[in-house]
């Protein structure tokens, strides 16, 4: 990662757990938001998601530098390395009027590479602004069959994934990261209102299907974990789902075993919803390749980060966790697992460098 705000040749080994810690202001969420855009660019979004975050001139690298600024990214799968540079539109550039949208990137290259049966790197996209070359079934480097605009990725027009199979797997496993940042918990929050009675296999981001995602774990997916880890979280508490028959809608209650009704969702605290809303994102029944979680210990008390970290080892049986956390007592819990590795950030002259 290198020029995304205070990202500056960052590289990061990532295990079945990673464990990203550091002080307010190191780089974490930037690390964050540099996977977001690079999945966002097998997504077919890459600029509305970086134009969301303020533009092009908004994310580089506002240090010195030598040269208009770019934003280099590159992911890698299980041998597969995805590449991508993102340049800002050129105030000096004479074709700058033609841009009709400035804060727009400008996907200057983009790069696949596969592993051969000699485990050497064979180049399957080479893509240099407006034009594109891969490789197709008999090996042969060729043009590829499609036109795309400056700030659109090559991966986001591959319409036959028949036809360049290795392509698209690539794409899949970008769009297997899964993202989860925040999640609204005052009143008139989505997650403390009813779902629709429907099979939901990943619960959305407002949290506005979380009685059925949590519904989904019960009938479909690991009710045990589920039960476990909401009973460490709260002396033996139990998730309730109630359906409304005529309406097919669910609501999330909690039977805490000490009162003489199980609360609903309205009336859980922040740290209360919260946790169910992380259960509900690890415990999916159709898990992620990658998930990435921001600060997931937000909202909740100490006590409740034992039972987040059975959560998360939980899910690491079925999906690579990456966490940015400042919580000290969650990092203990999960470091010393075989799997796990833990990534300190610092900063130093505004730049982000693992300690």
């Amino acid at each position: 990662m290198d020029g995304y705000r205070s990202l500056r040749g960052v590289t990061l080994d990532f295990g079945r757990i990673t464990l990203v810690t550091g002080a307010n202001g190191v780089g974490k969420t930037n690390i964050y938001r540099a996977l977001q855009i690079a999945r966002a660019c097998g997504a077919g979004d890459v600029a509305r998601q970086i134009v969301a975050e303020g533009g092009m001139p908004s994310v580089v690298w506002a240090g010195r530098r030598h040269g208009e600024p770019v934003v280099r990214l590159a992911v890698d799968f299980d041998g597969a390395r995805y590449e991508v540079s993102l340049a800002t539109v050129s105030r000096g550039d004479a074709n700058r009027k033609m841009f009709a949208f400035p804060l727009d990137p400008v996907i200057t290259t983009e790069r696949i590479e596969l592993p051969d049966a000699a485990d050497r790197p064979v180049e399957m996209l080479d893509r240099s602004g407006a034009t594109a070359f891969v490789r197709d079934e008999e090996g042969h480097r060729v043009v590829f069959p499609a036109a795309f605009h400056g700030s659109e990725s090559v991966l986001s027009q591959l319409m036959d994934a028949r036809q360049y199979p290795e392509l698209a797997a690539v794409r899949e496993a970008l769009l297997g990261m899964r993202f989860h940042h925040q999640l609204r918990t005052d009143e008139e929050a989505p997650a403390r209102r009813p779902s629709l009675g429907t099979r939901t296999l990943a619960v959305a981001d407002d949290g506005s299907d979380l009685a059925a995602a949590l519904a989904t774990i019960q009938r479909d997916g690991d009710r045990r974990a589920l039960e476990h880890c909401v009973a460490e979280a709260f002396d033996g508490a139990q998730v309730v789902i109630d359906e409304d028959d005529d309406s097919g809608r669910l609501d999330l209650l909690l039977d805490t075993g000490s009162l003489f009704r199980p609360l609903v969702a309205s009336e859980l605290s922040d740290g209360q919803l919260r946790f169910l809303f992380l259960a509900a994102v690890l415990l999916a029944p159709r898990p992620p390749g990658v998930v990435v979680l921001n600060e997931p210990e937000a909202s909740l008390h100490t006590d409740l980060l034992p039972a987040l970290a059975h959560l998360v080892e939980v899910a690491a049986e079925w999906t690579q966790v990456v966490l940015t956390t400042h919580a000290v007592e969650l990092v203990r819990l999960l470091r010393s697992r075989p799997d796990a590795v833990t990534i300190e950030l610092d900063q130093s002259e505004g730049a982000t460098r693992v300690v």
